[in-house]
């Protein structure tokens, strides 16, 4: 079994994420992609503006009756930060024998060497590397070299012009967000926006 693995705070889950999971999997010829929400991502000390169980909410009700894609709690779960190379050692361990596929966008790849275990991610997993229209492959190609020899794919992506932060910000104003999100984020989200 193939299997991409894409984290986030999903705060909220947006049509780009859902494109980027799509594409890795056409792309990579992946069997499964699997959402994990993000408990305490350690780049975001101040962590979410929802909490991980509305959070969670949101991507099981987009993935509901998608067979490709799924909804992961395994972060929420752990205490404390949450470190991608733990979540992939979980992930290996769920689905013995399979192989893994990382799903990280261009601009993560840069910084990706000063994660925690970076060397632990790269054995557990192959790094799918998103290119937004735009973005220098061949920059992304020499910083990917220097990471992870062999084991970097890249995955072109179209252009998704959405952020979890402009979701928010149509929240805030009352402004329709059904453009933005999948059908049943925005049911969830339009009929209970603060909770």
């Amino acid at each position: 079994m193939r299997i991409g693995v894409l984290g986030g705070s999903f705060d909220p889950l947006h049509n780009g994420h859902i494109a980027l999971a799509r594409e890795a999997a056409r792309q990579l010829h992946l069997d499964r992609v699997l959402l994990v929400v993000g408990g305490t991502p350690p780049h975001k000390p101040d962590g979410a503006t929802m909490p991980a169980v509305r959070r969670l909410a949101l991507v099981e009700a987009a993935v509901a009756d998608d067979p490709l894609l799924e909804a992961s709690d395994l972060e929420l779960h752990r205490d404390g930060p949450t470190f991608t190379a733990e979540t992939l050692e979980e992930i290996a361990l769920q689905y013995p024998g399979a192989e893994l596929w990382f799903v990280m966008g261009v601009d993560q790849l840069a910084g990706f060497t000063s994660w925690r275990r970076p060397e632990d991610i790269v054995a557990l997993a192959r790094i799918a590397v998103a290119m937004r229209p735009g973005a220098d492959a061949s920059a992304a190609g020499d910083v990917a070299r220097g990471i992870a020899v062999g084991r970097v794919d890249l995955v072109e992506m179209p252009e998704v012009p959405v952020s979890s932060t402009l979701v928010r910000e149509y929240l805030a104003q009352g402004d329709s967000i059904r453009h933005l999100v999948p059908a049943a984020v925005a049911d969830l989200l339009e009929s209970a926006p603060a909770s």
